[in-house]
């Protein structure tokens, strides 16, 4: 598998020129564009297993500010920390799913050698990375400007305070990189209490614990201890049924949270949030509490339930008319939908700033498509649910079998309720809609003057349909 320089070199020079053989008299760099090393190196998926000649990697990597080192095969500590010894500019560092379930601390010990400090390191990225906490720990103590660290998807379960067999002393030896030993008494040599004081951070300012299986806030509640400025945290996909009524301790500074697919599922829960002095903004969908409303409802729901925060969700900042509507929504949805449901504190302090709130008055805006008219057919008068969508035609059709008059001998004239005129419906492709047709409207039903006389069967049945609807017994089915 190839190291890290082995994997810049198939990159970033292959492309090289060589010029010292130019046939022609011009000006051509002796190194190719390529051949310059960026100061962003991103080598995600490329198999490095190992750093590489260390000289060589010196002269490389010197002004590299940003490593992208994603989707690797690197699991040694000393391979990873020979690369950061010869980048001492960096910045950025992405080792995520890597596997580095290896105890950083004892294998610098076991190994002989130290690990490097990172003071310009701010943001660290260990996604998927197996790694343990007490090599978390020791990471942090190297990197004296770190603000932003990532811890997602790493089976942790819990925070562990613990930084490994020692307790809570952290030891580095003051020995180079394939080096002889010092002794690790050594000037070089950190440490930190047994205690929870031991590690706080106050340089980080935001950390992404997403797809952890942590449960409880206790838990989330001793990442707050360890980073006292944190202005963001994520815990989005963690099995978090509940918020405690003191879950703001320890967060005095928390501007931002995930809580996308916890389980929380209690409308106290979803309160307590309230507690938290500076939080704004708020990432919470995919929670069983929210389950059965729809995606506005849910927004309304927490926009009236939560009034300290600006930004919902990654949507456009919270306006106050918005506001006003959620919070009169969130009224009348306890008043009138939810009565067998105790409200919450909310409910009544909403209640004091708008008062009662009436219902909203239902307004039917989807357009009529049936409507009932009576039809009129010679002394034969019955009442009939039609569609408006249909033709003068297919209306005709239908009536057929109810006035035993074929659909080109009949002439329609149709009346609105309370007119004193008829129109006669004489297009046939004409729709019924377009005469703003209402309930209560007649439609009259006449033999045109030019049909020929009906034969004697069709007469015999009309004059039984008629016979039939004078005693009420016609077939009331709509047309």
């Amino acid at each position: 598998m190839p190291s890290l320089l082995e994997a810049i070199r198939a990159k970033y020079e292959d492309d090289q020129i060589h010029c010292l053989e130019a046939p022609i008299g011009i000006f051509v760099p002796k190194v190719g564009p390529r051949k310059s090393i960026p100061r962003l190196l991103i080598l995600n998926d490329c198999d490095v297993d190992s750093a590489g000649d260390e000289e060589s990697l010196e002269k490389t990597c010197a002004g590299v500010l940003e490593i992208d080192l994603a989707h690797n095969r690197l699991t040694e500590w000393i391979e990873i920390s020979k690369i950061l010894q010869y980048s001492p500019s960096v910045t950025f560092l992405n080792l995520g799913f890597n596997n580095l379930s290896a105890p950083l601390k004892l294998t610098c010990q076991e190994k002989v050698f130290r690990f490097p400090p990172l003071p310009r390191l701010t943001v660290l990225i260990l996604i998927g990375t197996n790694i343990p906490w007490e090599s978390v720990w020791f990471l942090l103590q190297q990197a004296s400007s770190l603000q932003e660290l990532h811890l997602s998807i790493n089976n942790f379960d819990k925070v562990n305070l613990k930084g490994g067999s020692s307790g809570g002393t952290v030891n580095t030896n003051n020995v180079t990189i394939n080096r002889s030993t010092s002794n690790s008494s050594d000037s070089g040599n950190e440490s930190c209490s047994d205690d929870d004081n031991g590690f706080s951070f106050p340089h980080i300012r935001k950390v992404m614990f997403d797809g952890n299986p942590i449960r409880t806030w206790a838990e989330v509640s001793k990442l707050g201890t360890c980073f006292p400025s944190l202005r963001h945290i994520g815990l989005a996909d963690c099995p978090i049924d509940s918020i405690p009524e003191d879950a703001h301790q320890n967060f005095e500074n928390l501007q931002s949270v995930s809580m996308t697919n916890t389980l929380i599922h209690e409308l106290t829960d979803l309160s307590h949030l309230n507690c938290f002095p500076s939080l704004t903004e708020l990432r919470i969908q995919g929670i069983p509490l929210l389950s059965e409303m729809t995606a506005h409802e849910r927004r309304q729901f927490l926009v009236a339930m939560l009034p300290s925060i600006k930004k919902l969700n990654g949507g456009a900042p919270i306006s106050l008319e918005e506001r006003e509507d959620s919070e009169r929504a969130f009224i009348r949805r306890f008043a009138q939908n939810q009565k067998d449901i105790s409200p919450p504190e909310r409910y009544y302090d909403l209640i004091s700033i708008h008062g009662e709130l009436a219902p909203l008055v239902e307004v039917q805006l989807k357009p009529t498509t049936r409507v009932k008219v009576n039809l009129i057919f010679g002394e034969m008068v019955t009442q009939r649910q039609i569609s408006v969508y249909q033709t003068t035609s297919e209306l005709k059709t239908h009536l057929e079998s109810l006035v035993g008059l074929r659909p080109s001998n009949m002439r329609l004239i149709y009346t609105s309720e309370g007119s004193f005129g008829g129109e006669v419906m004489r297009f046939p492709d004409k729709k019924l809609y377009s005469y703003n047709m209402r309930d209560g409207d007649e439609i009259r039903i006449e033999l045109k003057k030019s049909a020929k006389s009906l034969p004697l069967d069709e007469m015999i049945r009309n004059e039984a349909i008629c016979i039939a609807a004078g005693k009420g017994t016609l077939n009331e089915n709509a047309l």
